[in-house]
């Protein structure tokens, strides 16, 4: 190769690696392709941390705030919730004294015989022997009324009572008391007197002495000759017949309010009987209440011993209330 030959070989391969970047004269630095190139990133700046808000619960100042809104908090619900929650501690107390008293009868009743305002008189089955009369006649056997009452009682007297309001009628009566048993009202809207069984009134014997005084001031009474379920006509205080009693009116009691009921049967009958008081308390109607001579559902039945005229007896006998003594007399028209 001659020497201008050589010279254009140099050339052309100086200017192959200018072209390419390589030569190693070159002052062109070679670079990575745009997607790899690591660009230094700018360390970032740590931000300031937040910071955060402490209550040192042992001092006196947190303990005070602390009191203070327990107390608001305290005022704001018992001012908003404290009537209510009264409202329905009492509607709770009153449902509960509803259930209590819905499991028993709505009034409490006692029952008293009574006989001293129909004067003093007794029925017997048969005639009074010699003997009998003889020893009631005794002076150990009469020292007072009471006495004269258990011999008479023991001998088969039964007792009657005087009712007197056009003409005067035998039979019985009782005080039949009754008491409310309910929180609110118990209205008695019915009085029943149901016959359980039924006799001819004793005429062997009567015996009477003067009455002791005049009627009650509120009476109901019952005719036994009417029927075996009988209402209650109503007897003002002079005695005059005004009707059915409950026709017209109810008897009510409060809780703990005494009342009742002066009970007459009267009749041509020796029957034993018993009531049946119907009721209703705040709207709603309770259980039918049977009552029987000694207050209570399932006792001695209530007994009535109805009389007649005296001229129906076969003996009549008439007591001195003074001497307790008995004298015998005896009609001429008896029926024996």
């Amino acid at each position: 190769m001659s020497k201008s030959e050589y010279q254009d070989y140099r050339e052309q391969i100086l200017a192959t690696e200018a072209c390419m970047g390589n030569g190693r004269k070159s002052r062109r630095r070679r670079t990575l392709p745009a997607q790899h190139v690591d660009v230094a990133q700018p360390t970032p700046t740590p931000s300031p941390e937040a910071k955060r808000f402490h209550f040192d619960t042992n001092t006196r100042t947190f303990q005070v705030v602390l009191v203070i809104f327990a107390s608001v908090i305290s005022a704001a619900s018992t001012f908003t919730f404290a009537p209510r929650l009264e409202d329905l501690a009492q509607r709770g107390a009153e449902q509960g004294k509803d259930q209590r008293l819905g499991a028993q009868p709505p009034l409490y009743v006692e029952v008293e015989q009574l006989s001293e305002d129909g004067g003093y008189t007794w029925a017997f089955e048969k005639p009074l022997t010699q003997g009998q009369v003889g020893n009631l006649n005794k002076p150990e056997n009469r020292p007072d009324i009471d006495t004269v009452s258990q011999l008479l009682r023991y001998t088969g007297g039964k007792r009657l009572f005087g009712f007197c309001p056009d003409e005067c009628l035998w039979g019985s009566s009782y005080k039949v008391k009754m008491t409310g048993n309910r929180r609110l009202p118990v209205d008695v809207t019915n009085v029943e007197l149901r016959v359980h069984s039924r006799r001819p009134a004793p005429r062997g014997a009567l015996l009477q002495a003067n009455p002791q005084g005049g009627g009650p001031l509120e009476t109901i009474a019952f005719d036994l000759g009417k029927g075996d379920i009988l209402t209650p006509d109503y007897y003002d205080e002079n005695m005059k017949n005004e009707g059915r009693y409950f026709d017209k009116r109810v008897y009510s009691l409060g809780e703990g309010e005494p009342g009742g009921f002066q009970v007459i049967a009267h009749g041509p009958c020796w029957c034993l009987w018993e009531l049946v008081v119907h009721s209703r308390s705040g709207g709603q109607v309770q259980e039918p209440m049977t009552i029987r001579a000694d207050g209570t559902p399932n006792g001695n039945f209530f007994e009535t011993v109805g009389g007649f005229d005296e001229t129906n007896y076969s003996m009549l006998l008439s007591l001195d209330v003074e001497s307790r003594k008995i004298s015998v007399d005896r009609p001429k028209n008896a029926v024996r």
